[in-house]
C-alpha cells in the first residue's frame, strides 16, 4: 500500500491510496471527518453588505449574546483580522484594508456557538 496523494480541499482532507491484492476480495473501511470542528447550526448567518465591497462594511451579529471574538481569514486561511469582545454588538463596522479575493469572516461567541460568512473583496 503507498499514499499516492494528500490533499486538502473543501473542508475534507483528502488520502487516495493504492492497494495491491492478487486472488482475493477484500473490504474497505473509510472514516470520513470535517477537517474543521466549527459548530455553525446554532447560529444564524451574518448579513455582510456590501457584498462585495471595496473597502467598508458592515456585519450584522444575528444575537444579544456576548460576541467573543471576531476574525476574518484569506482564501489560504491565513488570519487577516482577529478582534476580542466583551460585548454584545449588534453589528460591526470595519473598514477591510485587504488585497481583492474572497475572505471568511467567523464570529465566536461566549457561549460557544460560530457563525460564518463570505465576504468578497473587489
Amino acid at each position: 500500500m503507498r499514499v499516492k496523494e494528500f490533499a486538502f480541499s473543501k473542508g475534507w482532507i483528502s488520502i487516495e491510496e493504492v492497494v495491491n491484492v492478487i486472488g482475493q476480495d477484500i473490504g474497505v473501511n473509510v472514516m470520513l471527518s470535517p477537517a474543521s470542528a466549527i459548530n455553525t447550526s446554532t447560529l444564524s448567518t451574518l448579513l455582510i453588505y456590501p457584498n462585495p465591497t471595496q473597502g467598508e462594511v458592515i456585519i450584522k451579529i444575528p444575537t444579544k449574546e456576548k460576541v467573543n471574538t471576531f476574525e476574518i481569514y484569506n482564501i489560504t486561511r491565513t488570519l487577516v483580522y482577529n478582534k476580542i469582545y466583551n460585548a454584545s454588538p449588534n453589528e460591526v463596522k470595519l473598514n477591510i484594508n485587504q488585497p481583492r479575493g474572497v475572505y471568511i469572516v467567523k464570529v465566536a461567541l461566549d457561549n460557544g456557538k460560530v457563525s460564518i460568512g463570505k465576504l468578497i473583496v473587489k
